[in-house]
């Protein structure tokens, strides 16, 4: 996906995808993904204590769940920003089938493919 001339500007590595329907659990309690990149993922603030710098352990609420851990880099009343600390395979994974859906894409093991219809086969 090629960046809009308005995001050249940006200071991220990697581009942020909206969240959805994502949802994270961190401890007990599960909070709402906002947005989503390779790099990490901007959460709802959980009701327990958080501050900046401290090491999270959480999972992505998908089909298996994943479980990943990450560094929280922001913190706002709102929101908290979390860079992935050593990401795994299969959190990697996820976060590519989760883009590749909001833009009509399929992916499997990582790589990105258009959706298309095949013909059945004749005979």
């Amino acid at each position: 996906m090629r960046r809009k001339h308005s995001d050249i500007s940006e200071r991220r590595l990697d581009i942020r995808h909206e969240g959805g329907a994502l949802r994270c659990r961190i401890e007990t309690e599960e909070v709402d993904v906002l947005d989503v990149s390779i790099g990490g993922v901007r959460l709802g603030v959980p009701q327990h204590p958080v501050k900046v710098g401290d090491k999270i352990h959480f999972e992505m609420l998908v089909e298996n769940g994943v479980t990943a851990t990450g560094t929280v880099k922001v913190l706002t009343p709102k929101w908290m920003a979390i860079e992935f600390v050593r990401p795994n395979f299969p959190l990697l994974n996820q976060v590519c089938r989760h883009a590749a859906g909001l833009h009509g894409l399929t992916s499997t093991m990582g790589f990105v493919r258009r959706r298309t219809r095949h013909p059945a086969p004749a005979g």
